[in-house]
């Protein structure tokens, strides 16, 4: 992932449907080149890959200023949220 998107550049929509585009594309081809004995050890790259993501979204919006975000709408919060949205498109 990190060869495609690089966390200097920060968030911009073209960006984020670039990192889904490439989220998506990554695990479509892991599930299509693993054996069924990998499964095993699913959850934990699944957790790696969430972790991962989680930690390249949130160091996009940290530098957003607040008066932009909704008060609410902490950079951790919208970074999970965010996170677990793409990622979870991409498993199914």
């Amino acid at each position: 992932m990190s060869k495609r998107i690089s966390s200097a550049e920060g968030i911009s929509r073209a960006r984020l449907r670039l990192l889904v585009a490439t989220v998506v594309e990554f695990l479509a081809e892991v599930d299509a080149h693993c054996a069924q004995t990998s499964k095993l050890i699913e959850p934990m790259f699944e957790s790696s890959v969430q972790e991962e993501l989680n930690a390249l979204l949130l160091s996009w919006l940290r530098p957003v200023p607040s008066e932009i975000l909704p008060s609410w709408h902490l950079p951790e919060t919208a970074a999970l949220v965010w996170s677990w949205a793409i990622f979870g498109a991409g498993i199914k």
